[in-house]
């Protein structure tokens, strides 16, 4: 849902504000539905720039406080309105839903990036959260670091900004 919300009187509101409002009408539909956010196994979340992925998160942690759902984040500059920061897509249970839920965690996976399990398991389905190529400290494998002439976003994982920063180093 990507709600046209992006500047108000000219000025930018911020991602945070963005996000509640998301989440808010989001758990509205759910509502009429029979449904609820806190029935969330899934969810894809596009933010403008990875800069903006901790004040996203924030508001996370505020609105799935526990057994949040599998979540995948991905920053993407091509947003429906202009000023948007933030999309969410949900994928949820109904209030009625026989089917269990369990959240996963392995010892053998990077640890998340944010406020979101590694996997979520609900019945038969399993909705993983986003994996990327680095470790849970921000490193990236020997042999797995960008060419130089790929465009620089960013990555919100710890440790992320000082293998940019040695990378830049090279380009002086």
């Amino acid at each position: 849902m990507t709600m046209n919300l992006g500047r108000l009187n000219g000025t930018m509101i911020p991602v945070e504000r963005q996000t509640e409002h998301i989440l808010d009408k989001l758990e509205a539909i759910a509502k009429a539905a029979g449904s609820s956010l806190g029935k969330a196994v899934k969810a894809d979340v596009y933010i403008g720039h990875p800069e903006d992925f901790a004040a996203m998160d924030r508001v996370w942690k505020r609105r799935f406080p526990k057994n949040p759902p599998a979540r995948v984040v991905i920053p993407y500059m091509g947003m429906g309105e202009r000023g948007s920061r933030v999309e969410v897509a949900l994928t949820l249970l109904t209030n009625t839903a026989k089917a269990k839920v369990k959240t996963i965690h392995t010892p053998d996976a990077p640890a998340p990036l944010g406020h979101e399990p590694q996997a979520v398991k609900a019945g038969d389905l399993l909705f993983f959260s986003t994996q990327m190529a680095f470790d849970s400290d921000g490193n990236l494998p020997n042999g797995m670091v960008r060419h130089p002439s790929f465009p620089w976003y960013g990555s919100p994982g710890p440790g992320a900004d000082a293998l940019h920063d040695e990378e830049h180093q090279s380009d002086l």
